[in-house]
């Protein structure tokens, strides 16, 4: 489980987006600081791959990742994943001797943010799944996230057609 709170004091004019806590997690300094997400077309030309790209950090809700959210000045924000099948793959023919770890894994993240005194509570929950290897001695991670329900306030969003993937774990 992975647990945030802050408080970003502020005047009346309230605090610039880019310095505000991100509900999805994608923190702007923290993308530009991977060359393959500073732009739409930075990682080998494909245009689609900033938009489900979730980077963990701040907020970490990821069933929000490109849903337009304004970001907030104070948060507490908890995600969390059960992970239910861990299971090692031999593939021999295109990695030699290499082991695939591959896990199924449900998740749930939550969190309260605030805007100027006023709240937003916003939670996803979901399955993914994830694979784990190494290519000439270096670690490679992939991450699918399928956040089937997604919570604004009191209402249920039902969004079956939402995905994030990463190179990078979620807690």
């Amino acid at each position: 489980a992975r647990v945030i709170m802050g408080k970003i004091w502020t005047n009346d004019h309230g605090i610039p987006n880019q310095e505000a806590y991100n509900i999805e997690g994608n923190s702007s300094s923290d993308m530009y600081r991977k060359s393959y997400l500073r732009n739409d077309d930075s990682f080998f030309g494909f245009k689609q791959f900033n938009k489900n790209y979730h980077l963990s950090g701040e907020g970490n809700i990821r069933g929000f990742v490109n849903q337009a959210e304004i970001g907030a000045d104070a948060l507490i924000s908890l995600s969390s994943e059960f992970f239910i099948l861990n299971k090692k793959l031999r593939l021999t023919q295109y990695l030699v001797n290499k082991n695939i770890s591959c896990e199924l894994a449900l998740f749930a993240d939550g969190g309260i943010f605030y805007n100027n005194g006023l709240s937003r509570k916003l939670a996803n929950a979901g399955g993914g799944i994830r694979f784990e290897s190494s290519i000439y001695n270096k670690p490679i991670y992939v991450r699918i996230d399928f956040p089937f329900f997604l919570f604004r306030n009191n209402d249920i969003i039902n969004d079956n057609t939402k995905w994030v993937f990463s190179f990078h774990r979620s807690i």
